[in-house]
């Protein structure tokens, strides 16, 4: 039977400076205020103390869930909590362990007497038990549970993950009989009818059984040009076209795949149904387990990629990636994917597809990634999602596969409802349009793909037409379409605008004749007309439209492919006065659809020789934006994702069909930018022979991948209804780091990366000098840039944060200043990143020819070893002693215990400096700091050497810049109230002989914090006093209020008495306000949630999927 046990919680925390007793120690607990977040409730840890010191009284080997608070940075890790928790439980039936739930927050399963054990280690600050609503919170989805009458919600079932699959015989008896329960291995399925929320409660409050509980979520589906704009920047350059995706396999799970299509089939190698055949030219794996089984025999009808909207989201998808005709000098090859010698390796989730839902397999790492990577795919491209924008299951379950497998890369479209919440009144709300990305596309892992537009002449190279036609509904909102001129109408007159209307019957005729059919003249009078291809000839269409008083027509296609030029037949063309346009299907599938829901919408002809020709550089409206949920930067990237030409499915496997089809959404981005990484992978495997043996990891290709990306410097439409945003500086919420652009990036002599570094634990950092040649085109352009990637441990499933382990990327210039990560271009001294694993910085100005640049990255917190890739443009070289820097900085640590923090000697030569930084989660517990220098060792004579200590506020100090310095003698710094950076001391040997030198720091600590705003610092007008027990800030602030009211009432009876008030000048106050709090979070509070769930088609209509 299970055995009852106790969780305590381990949370990593930073001192406030409030002294508490645990257990016989006191200990204080970091940051303000103390805190432990589960994304669906916060607790107090004070409060938690009262209520849960109960539970000790059981024995001392029942055994429970503990919260255990770690301190910021952590100093332990989780290697040596489940090293005592495995020995303090060996002797017990069931094994403990120690798992992540929140940020600095920890779940150690055990018994009492090894939770006093954890209670006693240098760097916890607080263990206590775990309650029902603890437990609840840290094991659910709570979101998502909160909307469970949603429509795309499974009401009726939950998804179980057990911490061991021996359990399943326990958990069978909570859950009742009449309920059924599917078991594969440690992953439970529960039809839960109506009793959901009471199975998932009673099923959390057992300790020990179950790490996540899910209610599933409904998923849905969400080139040729925009090849060229991903690798170069033009759209018809192929410069990067030798990079075919050569030996290379992509994952594709989507809708099916039209394998009979031209640009997949293999007439001599049938397609390997669940199994995998290296030697089909195109599939070397088509896995339909998830449709019919595993048989082979029961695969072939449900992989035919079935849609009722008559494209194949799948085809269309795999063919953008690595379609190719098996003629090399077909003219169809125009088409083909962006890497055309890759192969693919395709999982198929159609299941019980009806055109829009997918069939997501619960086992994701086994059934989906897992299959594909069997098959030789490191790189997996995902055109679909979930429609809650809060990290959830699949967001989850992509980072927990990446987090267990570090050489694959997954990609996710970030969705296509960047508008869809500014409807109406709401589009004035400034954030109406933020929050907007769905799942999995906000994994933290993995790449989330933004869209951008494509270019406007890529449509005319591609034969799709010389006129654009701008559609503007009564809301606003704008979407373009390529358009051919008949070969009728006189070219000169002016370009037609004004409204719409649909002709009925759509095709204007019922039968195959030269005489038209209208059964609504009025509603086409003054209007441009709107008909359907087919039945009768165009001239006869655009004949009764002519009658009909229609001042322009446009035909929408039939049929597939691109729009083209209608002949007249044998009417005479100069008896057809209007001019008429074609679109294609699929312009005509949306456009009609459009005028349903907008019946008033206009239409303006555009000629494509007076727009701008640059239309990629402007975001597309539908693409969604960030930030997450916990404020992370998505998407990541954007790939061009408007009017993508590639293969259409016609949904028989038996045509070997040829069809093609423009579709648009991050459906299509997505893959588009999978083919990005795949040449990048490629590129690295030509170059690097290591990497034939070792991989390259996912942290470097997605390292490469950002660092070749450059923001587009175009408009975005932010709410649907015309306010055109400028696009700016990255990282931002609409383009993430920007879209990649190869030719700025693979560079061999001028790219240097490094992914092999592993840091052990907090405090370590890796420094790599750099010479940065500045006449290269690249740098010119781009300036100097740096990126720091890695592939973090997988949150807890209620964690409200999903960032684990915290690294700090920082670049100092030959002239001492530095940058920090995504600190957007500029100096910074107070905008480090703590919630991204993704940090890049950008030079653009004050690199020199010759320049040395110091990249540094640091282990600020971690609580497991954590692997990093380093990727910049330079060429790696031994760090010079001068000008000003040599060594990597150092994490200064301690608890509020230590009076000394740093101890320490080092052999300083002249010119030479060591660096130490006092992080500000510290450093504002601190009253004082107290320096003393020692010149120490033999032969050193008198007046022979002279180190100096120099102090500067977030950056490394120079000659030039520094807040303060001490010479031998020593000397004391008082920590101000609005600190609100880190502390950074250079020690330095200024004349005349090298030396050692002994280096001491000590500290007095602050009776009370100073206060914080969530995580960031924010400057404070008052100081506060260090021996009140009610700060001097809330007195100060209350007298001055009390001044405030008195002089109120002074000026009311003034204006009382006088009755020429309105000459009497008006005195008025103001306070300064500080500097912002953090340039990440915009314009956003800490603690603003996201939008509620607003489930959403990943593709822009009409690719309904």
């Amino acid at each position: 039977m299970l055995t009852t046990m106790f969780a305590f919680v381990a949370t990593i925390a930073a001192n406030d400076g409030s002294p508490r007793v645990v257990g016989s120690r006191t200990v204080g607990h970091f940051d303000s205020p103390d805190l432990i977040e589960f994304a669906g409730k916060t607790f107090s840890v004070s409060e938690m103390e009262i209520n849960t010191r109960s539970a000790r009284t059981l024995s001392a080997d029942s055994m429970r869930e503990h919260l255990v608070k770690i301190e910021v940075p952590a100093r332990v890790t989780l290697r040596e909590l489940n090293e005592m928790v495995s020995s303090g439980t060996a002797h017990l039936p069931r094994k403990g362990w120690v798992k992540h739930v929140a940020k600095n927050t920890l779940a150690a399963y055990c018994n009492a007497a090894t939770a006093e054990q954890i209670e006693s280690m240098d760097g916890v600050s607080w263990v206590g038990e775990a309650t029902d609503e603890h437990l609840r919170y840290m094991k659910t989805h709570e979101h998502v549970f909160n909307n469970v009458n949603h429509k795309n919600v499974n009401r009726d079932q939950l998804i179980l993950k057990l911490h061991d699959s021996e359990s399943f015989s326990e958990l069978r008896n909570i859950i009742p009989s009449r309920i059924d329960v599917s078991v594969d291995n440690s992953i439970v399925v529960v039809e839960c009818l109506e009793a959901c929320r009471e199975i998932a409660d009673a099923v959390s409050a057992h300790h020990g059984l179950v790490h996540e509980i899910i209610h599933p979520t409904a998923a849905r589906s969400k080139t040729k040009f925009s090849r060229g704009i991903m690798q170069s920047g033009e759209s018809l350059d192929d410069s990067y076209a030798y990079l075919q995706g050569e030996g290379t396999v992509i994952a594709v799970a989507d809708s099916g795949i039209d394998h009979d299509h031209c640009f997949f089939h293999d007439p001599n190698i049938p397609t390997p149904f669940n199994r995998i055949d290296q030697r089909h030219r195109k599939i070397v794996l088509y896995n339909t387990a998830l449709v019919n089984g595993t048989d082979p025999d029961n695969s072939t009808e449900a992989a035919s990629d079935y849609d009722p909207a008559g494209h194949g989201h799948g085809t269309h998808v795999a063919a953008s990636i690595a379609g190719e005709h098996i003629d090399s000098g077909n003219e169809l090859n125009e088409f083909k994917g962006i890497i055309p010698k890759a192969k693919i390796a395709f999982i198929d989730l159609s299941g019980q597809y009806d055109g829009e839902y997918l069939t997501i397999p619960v086992n994701m790492s086994r059934d989906m990634f897992g299959a594909a990577h069997a098959a030789g795919a490191f790189i997996h491209s995902n055109s679909w999602g979930s429609d809650f924008e809060v990290y959830d299951w699949y967001s989850r379950g992509f980072d927990e596969f990446m987090a267990g497998n570090i050489y694959d890369l997954v990609l996710a479209s970030a969705g296509n409802e960047g508008t869809d919440m500014c409807e109406d009144e709401d589009g004035n709300d400034p954030k109406c349009d933020k929050f907007s990305l769905g799942t999995p596309g906000d994994c933290k892992n993995g790449v989330g793909v933004g869209a951008s537009q494509s270019t406007m002449e890529s449509y005319v190279a591609a034969g799709s037409g010389e006129y654009i036609i701008q559609f503007r509904a009564v809301n606003g909102s704008v979407v373009s379409f390529p358009a051919v001129r008949s070969l009728w109408g006189d070219p000169s007159d002016v370009l037609p605008f004004g409204k719409l209307g649909h002709a009925s019957p759509a095709e204007a005729c019922t039968n195959d004749t030269a005489i038209w059919e209208i059964d609504n003249p009025s509603d086409l009078f003054g209007r441009i007309a709107v008909i359907r291809r087919g039945i009768c000839n165009f001239s006869t269409k655009v004949q009764g439209a002519t009658d009909a008083g229609a001042t322009a027509v446009i035909v929408a296609s039939n049929r597939a492919g691109a729009p083209f030029s209608m002949g007249s037949g044998d009417v005479n063309p100069y008896d057809l006065e209007p001019n008429s346009y074609m679109v294609s299907e699929v312009a005509g599938d949306e456009l009609l659809a459009a005028m349903a829901a907008s019946p008033e919408m206009t239409a303006q002809i555009l000629d494509v020789t007076d727009l701008n020709k640059t239309t990629e550089n402007d975001l597309a409206s539908f693409s969604s934006r960030g930030p997450t949920g916990d404020l992370r930067y998505k998407p990541d990237v954007i790939g061009v994702g408007q009017l993508v030409h590639s293969a259409r499915s016609d949904s028989d496997l038996n045509t070997l069909n040829c069809d093609f089809a423009a579709m648009q959404g991050t459906s299509m981005s997505a893959p588009v930018t999978t083919a990005t990484v795949g040449q990048i992978r490629e590129w690295l495997l030509r170059n690097y022979p290591h990497f034939q043996s070792v991989p390259p990891t996912a942290a470097l290709l997605k390292s490469v991948l950002v660092q070749s990306a450059v923001p587009i410097t175009g408009f975005v439409d932010r709410n649907g209804q015309g306010d055109m945003v400028k696009l700016g500086e990255v990282p931002d919420f609409y383009q993430g780091h920007g879209r990649p652009l190869l030719a700025s990036t693979l560079l061999v002599d001028e790219l240097f990366f490094e992914d092999t570094n592993i840091f052990q634990s907090s405090g370590e950092s890796k420094l790599f000098c750099l010479k940065v040649d500045t006449t290269t085109a690249a740098f010119k352009k781009y300036g100097f840039r740096a990126t720091l990637v890695w592939t973090d441990p997988v949150a807890g499933p209620g964690s409200k944060w999903q960032l684990v382990n915290d690294l700090d990327l920082v670049v100092r210039d030959a002239s001492g200043m530095s940058y920090l990560g995504n600190a957007i271009g500029v100096p910074k001294d107070h905008a480090k990143d703590s919630n991204n694993n993704v940090e890049k910085v950008r030079i653009l100005n004050g690199v020199l020819q010759g320049d040395v640049v110091a990249v540094t990255v640091s282990s600020f917190s971690i609580i497991q070893p954590q692997q990093f890739a380093i990727v910049a443009n330079g060429k790696l070289v031994d760090c010079p002693s001068f000008p000003q820097w040599n060594a990597e900085m150092k994490v200064i640590t301690g608890s509020r215990t230590d009076e000394v923090l740093l101890d320490e000697t080092e052999t300083l030569q002249v010119w030479e400096w060591r660096y130490y930084r006092l992080p500000l989660e510290i450093a504002r517990q601190l009253d004082t700091l107290s320096f003393d220098l020692e010149k120490t060792g033999s032969g050193i004579r008198e007046n022979s050497s002279n180190p100096d200590v120099y102090l500067e506020l977030g950056t490394p100090p120079t000659l030039r810049n520094h807040t303060s310095k001490w010479n031998i003698t020593g000397g004391e710094y008082t920590i101000s109230a609005g600190l609100s950076s880190d502390i950074i001391f250079g020690v330095m040997m200024g004349c005349c002989n090298d030396g050692p030198v002994r280096f001491t720091l000590s500290a007095t600590w602050r009776s009370e914090p100073l206060i914080t705003f969530s995580d960031s610092p924010v400057p404070l007008i008052f100081q506060e006093s260090d021996d009140s027990s009610f700060p001097t800030s809330i007195i100060i602030l209350l007298v001055i209020l009390g001044i405030v009211g008195i002089m109120f009432g002074i000026v009311m009876g003034a204006k009382k008495f006088s009755s020429a008030s309105s000459a009497h000048d008006e005195e008025k106050a103001s306070f300064n306000e500080g500097p912002a709090v953090d340039n990440l979070v915009d314009e956003f509070e800490l603690d603003c949630p996201p939008k509620g769930p607003n489930f959403r088609d990943l593709d822009h209509q009409p690719a309904n999927l």
